[in-house]
């Protein structure tokens, strides 16, 4: 194994210069990562004040935000210093910082697919619809 990984080394030379497209690129995941901090956040604060949103839908909203700033969260401490800064994180640190990243995307994962399950059950079970409004009145989306 150690051989094969020098064989790659020496094919693909490790450049430290910060090149154009790594500075763009570096300015793109930080711009995304700020906005979707910001809007998660934004989205929980109108969740938490205000009563708009019905109490079912803002349990997915919520899920959906805190495993979204969960994300941005990873990349901020992770991936946008490893493209401006070559930071190189070690293996056992890397897979802690990244551990919140998967967690975030199951939970997102998660999130959608009972979201789908309800629209599903919303749309093309009328009967099931009907007996879980009796028993969840509060909790139904009703679109």
């Amino acid at each position: 194994m150690a051989e094969a990984l020098e064989c790659l080394r020496l094919l693909r030379k490790l450049d430290d210069d910060m090149t154009p497209e790594r500075i763009v690129y570096g300015v793109v995941v930080v711009s995304i990562t700020v906005a979707a901090l910001l809007l998660n956040s934004l989205l929980i604060a109108v969740i938490l004040k205000t009563d708009i949103i019905p109490r079912c839908l803002r349990l997915y909203l919520t899920s959906a935000a805190t495993a979204g700033i969960a994300g941005a969260v990873t990349n901020a401490l992770t991936l946008i210093p490893a493209i401006l800064f070559r930071i190189q994180l070690m293996d056992p640190i890397n897979i802690y910082l990244s551990t919140l990243d998967t967690l975030g995307y199951l939970t997102l994962m998660l999130t959608t697919t009972i979201i789908a399950v309800d629209r599903f059950i919303f749309f093309y079970m009328n009967e099931v619809n009907f007996i879980f409004r009796k028993i969840f009145a509060s909790c139904i989306i009703v679109s």
